[in-house]
């Protein structure tokens, strides 16, 4: 797995790697601001990113990261400064989760991720991203998610 960081705090990048990027472990690029995470060769299976870095703050950052990357690739917010307002409005920008800042611990840290990834890897879930991304209205979508959604499976579309 390659995961792109988009963090200007060098002792957040260290811990990221060190929870996640253990020997054998998975493929890590860092950028410290937007600009830099935009021009990094992909593709990439996760982006963790903070929502103000040296070139950009606040919802700009999730829009111009999620505008890059495919809706198939998790963006997981880590913040300092994020209320449970604000942790809902980035859902609706594009991000997967949002962490805050700093960690309980690295193996909370490594289970969201790990869950924002099984998320984003479920066949099903890709099919219907695509089928919610074309559709004109959100009664489309619904009778379009219908037709793929086996029967008495539940669902909940967001967004």
């Amino acid at each position: 797995m390659r995961m792109l960081v988009v963090e200007d705090e060098l002792v957040v990048v260290a811990l990221i790697q060190e929870f996640y990027c253990r020997p054998g472990g998975h493929d890590m690029v860092s950028a410290s601001s937007v600009k830099e995470a935009l021009e990094k060769e992909g593709p990439f299976d996760l982006v963790i990113t903070d929502l103000t870095v040296q070139d950009c703050a606040g919802w700009e950052t999730l829009i111009r990261l999620r505008a890059r990357f495919p809706v198939s690739t998790p963006i997981v917010v880590v913040s300092g400064a994020v209320s449970e307002n604000e942790a809902s409005k980035a859902i609706e920008y594009g991000a997967t989760d949002v962490l805050l800042k700093p960690w309980v611990s690295a193996t909370i840290f490594k289970e969201r991720v790990d869950l924002a990834l099984a998320r984003s890897r479920h066949p099903t879930l890709d099919k219907l991203k695509t089928v919610v991304a074309e559709a004109k209205t959100t009664v489309d979508a619904m009778k379009q998610v219908s037709m793929k959604n086996p029967p008495r499976k539940p669902m909940l579309l967001v967004g």
